[in-house]
């Protein structure tokens, strides 16, 4: 019916809006040649499980729907006022997310008020409704486009939150997925790589921070990610070229669950663990069992098969 017929063309404008907005991250190289993902990349699902487990974390404060892993998640779009701060607010939250990270106001004092992320109850309307409130306390996952000024925002306003929640006692951490800088926290900012220069600031800040709890640093070629373009990409997976640093940020001593931080990093970094050797390796094995799967990407494949 024409119900449905508009359902489906309104469902085509929010993916066309959606697929560009993140393309441009990566200056348009992700359409044309599926280069250029990294800006929206995620940690492995079982990097997000471990997280739970042992921190209860059950939000992002960076995702892309694309690749978002928890029921709740924010965005890192929507600065921009007017007009288009609607448009962007609207692109997102067709695909689930909460809204922009940076548009959350700093915690109120009325906790009756907080945003509520511990049952998966409820609309999506009341639970972005009630933005002011969501940093209150828990525990959010954090892992920003790699982009300068932008991360160094970010943390500025971690460290606002924190400041709030300790004030009134209550427990909030923050654990930040970055690239590694220099651990010399008075150190100039050089770095041989462009992603290790435009995460220096806030990497240093975060290391001076009085609210660091822990850092893990996780060693390149040993670790990987969740490749940002998958949704075009015959892949999943991606191994890092760079260390990488998970932080913790916390107004409280007691964020993990377990009493030895060792076993934390364990589990950490066996969770990182990079899958992209092992994806390339079953790839082969089912070319090798199956020649007319051996195209780059979906739609070469289906081209094949017509």
């Amino acid at each position: 019916n024409n119900n449905n017929k508009n359902d489906i063309h309104l469902f085509h404008i929010h993916l066309m809006a959606i697929l560009i907005r993140y393309s441009t991250l990566s200056g348009g190289q992700q359409l044309k040649d599926l280069r250029g993902g990294g800006m929206q990349g995620a940690i492995h699902a079982q990097v997000f499980d471990f997280l739970h487990e042992v921190a209860d974390c059950r939000m992002e404060c960076f995702a892309s729907p694309m690749n978002a892993y928890y029921c709740f998640f924010l965005s890192a779009f929507g600065i921009m006022r007017g007009r288009q701060q609607q448009l962007d607010m609207a692109t997102d939250a067709a695909f689930g997310s909460c809204g922009d990270f940076f548009a959350f106001a700093d915690n109120h004092d009325d906790s009756s008020n907080n945003f509520n992320t511990n049952g998966m109850g409820g609309t999506h309307e009341q639970h972005t409704d009630n933005v002011a409130s969501l940093f209150q306390e828990g525990c959010f996952e954090c892992n920003p486009p790699f982009a300068p000024g932008f991360m160094l925002e970010m943390v500025h306003r971690l460290e606002q939150h924190l400041v709030v929640a300790e004030k009134h006692k209550r427990k909030l951490t923050f654990i930040i997925v970055v690239p590694s800088g220099n651990m010399d926290v008075h150190a100039d900012s050089s770095s041989p790589s462009v992603v290790q220069i435009h995460a220096e600031k806030s990497f240093r800040a975060m290391l001076r921070s009085r609210f660091k709890k822990h850092h893990v640093v996780l060693s390149s070629r040993e670790h990987g990610y969740v490749e940002g373009s998958q949704h075009l990409r015959p892949t999943r997976f991606k191994e890092s070229q760079y260390d990488t640093s998970v932080l913790v940020l916390s107004s409280c001593s007691s964020w993990c669950k377990l009493r030895d931080l060792d076993e934390f990093d364990q589990g950490l970094k066996a969770a990182f663990a990079s899958r992209h050797l092992l994806e390339l390796e079953q790839r082969r094995r089912r070319t090798t069992l199956d020649p007319s799967t051996s195209g780059t990407t979906a739609r070469e494949q289906k081209k094949k098969r017509q």
